[in-house]
């Protein structure tokens, strides 16, 4: 018995259906490998640029951590004013305004300069000078401190009288010997003597003892000694009241 032989166009159509059908059942599988090994859209674009550069540490961060600062030390600087009426002390940079503010602090390192400003001179006087004790010691105008611990600066205001005296005394008979001055002004021992005479601050005044006949000068007592001249240059403070300078006469044996 012969079979009948099958179309080749039906072979082809039966060939192409199963595999169409294989397609079929393994395209879900393929969707699911594809979709799991790719990220999702939402993924992708969820993140704006500025959340994805927030979620990275910045390099200011990473490089210069923030240190804590060291703050510079400060010492007290104490003024103590003595002396005349109305003299005070100022400091530059501000902060000493002594008597009223005697205290204050500055930085470490601060160059601190104390100025004295003297008030008026009492009558009589004609000026106020000041010396510095402690940190400025001696006579000056100006103290200057570089802050570096606690300082203490002692300021005393001196006044100086508008003339200063000079008294010379006569010890002998009367008669004996005279002492005269130069410059003019003493003239003590003769006719209307002058024995005490006012001399401006800083004057240096030559005395001469002259003995009358039948008399010696014996020489000095005071600030001056021996049988010359005496030279004397007033203003220091001891010249208040006045300098006493006595000249000794004694007869000739």
């Amino acid at each position: 018995m012969s079979s009948t032989p099958v179309p080749k166009l039906l072979l082809g159509t039966a060939a192409a259906c199963a595999a169409l059908l294989v397609v079929l059942l393994l395209a879900p599988r393929a969707a699911d490998l594809i979709g799991s090994a790719s990220p999702t859209p939402s993924v992708l674009v969820s993140a704006s640029p500025s959340e994805l550069a927030s979620a990275s540490p910045s390099p200011t961060a990473i490089a210069s951590p923030n240190p804590t600062a060291t703050a510079t030390p400060t010492y007290l600087l104490t003024v103590v004013v003595d002396g005349a009426e109305n003299g005070k002390v100022v400091s530059v940079p501000a902060g000493i305004n002594c008597p009223t503010t005697c205290s204050a602090r500055f930085p470490k390192g601060t160059r601190v300069v104390l100025t004295p400003m003297a008030g008026p001179a009492p009558s009589g006087y004609d000026e106020t000078w000041l010396d510095w004790a402690e940190r400025c010691a001696g006579a000056g105008t100006t103290c200057e401190i570089t802050i570096a611990a606690d300082y203490t600066a002692h300021a005393t205001f001196h006044v100086r009288p508008s003339a200063f005296g000079l008294q010379v005394l006569i010890d002998g008979p009367a008669d004996s010997g005279f002492v005269t001055s130069a410059p003019a002004g003493i003239n003590c021992g003769n006719s209307g003597s002058t024995c005490l005479h006012a001399y401006a601050f800083g004057t240096m005044v030559n005395l001469m003892a002259v003995a009358r006949p039948g008399y010696l000068f014996m020489g000095w007592t005071g600030p001056c000694n021996g049988t010359g001249a005496c030279v004397i240059t007033l203003g220091a403070p001891t010249d208040v009241p006045a300098v006493e300078v006595t000249a000794r006469f004694e007869p000739v044996s």
